[in-house]
């Protein structure tokens, strides 16, 4: 099946990046060893625009062009580039991959090559190129054949409802539908009564907001700070021992930290976190009671054999130095401790958010507020009235509701892509969930949606 690229939906201002952005989502998604990397690069790309890094440093690089045709040689001119580009940036890159918004015509026309002709004389060229540099490379292409077989596949319907049916799922179109569900409230809601409660906080950690990144990456840069002050060889001296060391839980924390900037919508290992800082302080603990106990030594020697008190302090400054780094690095540990085991921390993992309280406490205030404030940032939110909803299959009505015409796996995947493009968690916000037929509706199917959430990682559902 040929792709129809003309329908494309347009992102960040052209189709191009739309195809590369596309190009990207299926790459990150295709079968690697367990612990590989998947990269996206900045521009200049090196030749490469993402890669999949194996445990073993080994490299399988993409470059994506969207030409829906080869007959200008200056578009395999750009190409044979990039591969160059490849070969002498990435020593690691074993495959390459040219990804283009077509199938190579091989029309057999006398004196003429094909495009896959050229394409495969420019392999050969390449496979020689790198064996110059010493490097065996597999050149592949995908075309339309491929990226539609991946697209056709189950776990991408979603994907492909997404990006080609332009006129659903853009941020225009997440505001009105905002826009409608805040007009039938009516007076429960007021833009002009909004007040900053703590709870917000909570929304950051469920939505994976760039709040909640800018409130938690601090805590391990901070700690990473206070470490890097730390004058580990002088505290060995005075301690007397060099064991335990703490260097390598310090770089395990930033491992995990690394891990949740490159994942920002995965789940993110509080556990391991609080363990990696609770041990970490045992041993700082143990470091200043050493120190406290030679400064209390060091003033009694001092004391005991009359020396001048004057200088007892700057002989003092040797221990209270590192002491003092010492807690630091302590109370940076406590800081990311007492995040992780908050609620602003914990909401972070949360799939699924029940808010209950007494009729006229603002609850349909607060949902509203949330989802226009996340609307205005561009974050894929949904706000649905419970009100509005009968005592019938909750996914169909809510498809319904918001005017499309797709099936469940294909409305929550293309939820989910609105999520990896915005790099924050797509929320679903259901208003009020004991009105309508509430109460017979949510006991019959609600336990039932939690488990097809499962699938959609990207998807969190609120009350």
């Amino acid at each position: 099946m040929s792709i129809e690229w003309d329908r494309l939906r347009s992102f960040d201002g052209s189709v191009q990046h739309a195809f590369e952005e596309l190009c990207a989502q299926l790459v990150s998604n295709e079968k690697f060893p367990s612990d590989s990397t998947f990269v996206r690069n900045g521009l200049p790309d090196g030749g490469v625009e993402f890669y999949w890094t194996l445990p073993d440093g080994k490299e399988y690089g993409w470059q994506v062009k969207y030409f829906t045709n080869l007959n200008d040689s200056h578009r395999f001119s750009q190409i044979d580039r990039s591969v160059k580009d490849s070969i002498r940036n990435h020593p690691n890159l074993i495959s390459y991959t040219v990804c283009l918004a077509m199938d190579l015509p091989d029309a057999k026309v006398k004196n003429k090559k094909s495009a896959k002709e050229k394409w495969d004389g420019y392999v050969i060229k390449w496979n020689k190129i790198a064996q110059e540099n010493g490097k065996s490379i597999e050149f592949r292409y995908w075309g339309d054949h491929q990226i539609w077989k991946r697209l056709s596949a189950e776990e991408n319907r979603g994907r492909h409802y997404f990006w080609f049916n332009k006129d659903f799922f853009s941020n225009e179109w997440y505001k009105k539908s905002i826009e409608v569900s805040r007009a039938n409230v009516g007076p429960r809601y007021s833009s002009e009564y909004n007040v900053d409660l703590p709870i917000i906080k909570y929304f950051n950690g469920l939505g994976r907001t760039n709040d909640f990144f800018k409130e938690f990456t601090p805590l391990f840069n901070n700690i990473q700070r206070a470490y890097n002050y730390l004058d580990l060889k002088k505290i060995e001296e005075i301690i007397g021992t060099s064991e335990p060391v703490i260097d390598q839980d310090i770089e395990e924390l930033e491992r995990i930290h690394g891990k949740i900037l490159k994942h920002q919508l995965g789940f993110i290992d509080f556990n391991s976190i609080n363990v990696l800082c609770s041990t970490i302080q045992v041993i700082l603990t143990d470091w200043n009671n050493n120190i406290k106990q030679k400064i209390r030594d060091e003033k009694r020697d001092w004391i005991e054999q009359n020396r001048d008190k004057d200088k007892l302090y700057s002989h003092l400054q040797n221990y209270e130095d590192p002491y003092s780094k010492l807690l630091q690095l302590n109370q940076e540990l406590s800081n990311l401790k007492e995040f992780a085991l908050g609620n602003a921390g914990r909401s972070a993992n949360i799939p699924l958010l029940l808010i209950t309280g007494n009729a006229g406490n603002g609850k349909t205030h607060l949902l509203c507020d949330v989802a226009v404030r996340r609307i205005g940032t561009d974050l894929p939110t949904i706000l649905l009235l419970g009100s509005h909803f009968r005592d019938d299959e909750p996914w169909n009505q809510i498809i319904k509701h918001l005017g499309l015409n797709c099936n469940r796996d294909e409305f929550l995947g293309a939820l989910n892509t609105t999520a990896e493009i915005a790099k924050s968690k797509c929320l679903i916000f259901i208003d009020a969930l004991n009105e309508g037929d509430g109460k017979k509706l949510w006991r019959k199917y609600l336990a039932g949606m939690i488990e097809t959430l499962k699938n959609y990682p990207p998807v969190w559902e609120l009350f």
